[in-house]
């Protein structure tokens, strides 16, 4: 399961290189943004530390916008800009697609899912990557609080 942006892949923030936007490597590499990644920012929802999507298109010019799939508590799943996912803030690249088979997998997924209502316990932005990525919606982050919440019952009822 892909638990936290770090543990999916090398941060890397987006910086413009020969007219197009790339990613930039801690340790100086940069490589092209491409269909398939998996990005996040910091999330503002409470307990929630990083919100996802997919790149789902990359225009040949810079002149059209990158577009990402993501899902959204207001509107479930939708394409937007990569600005309107970034909300002016750093966008991290979370994880790499491993192979152009890969990257179409990635991209039909996320294309089929646009319009599915978001629900927090089993449709939320964590899912919707996960399942993109890897074809198994999960969220790590629902799964630590439903462990959180479990043993403080469990403790909680057997102390009173």
């Amino acid at each position: 399961m892909l638990e936290r942006v770090a543990a999916w892949y090398d941060f890397g923030m987006i910086v413009q290189t020969n007219d197009r936007p790339s990613w930039q490597f801690s340790d100086g590499r940069a490589s092209p943004i491409g269909v398939g990644d998996a990005i996040a920012i910091k999330s503002n929802a409470p307990l929630v530390d990083y919100h996802y999507g997919i790149v789902v298109e990359v225009p040949v010019n810079e002149f059209m916008p990158i577009r990402v799939a993501e899902a959204n508590k207001g509107t479930g799943v939708v394409i937007v800009t990569i600005e309107e996912f970034g909300q002016g803030q750093s966008i991290l690249l979370a994880r790499r697609a491993e192979s152009q088979e890969h990257v179409e997998l990635i991209r039909t997924r996320a294309y089929t899912l646009v319009g599915k209502p978001y629900n927090v316990l089993s449709a939320n932005c964590e899912h919707f990557a996960e399942y993109c990525m890897t074809g198994e919606a999960k969220s790590a982050t629902v799964l630590l609080w439903s462990i959180i919440a479990t043993t403080a019952l469990t403790y909680g009822l057997a102390s009173a």
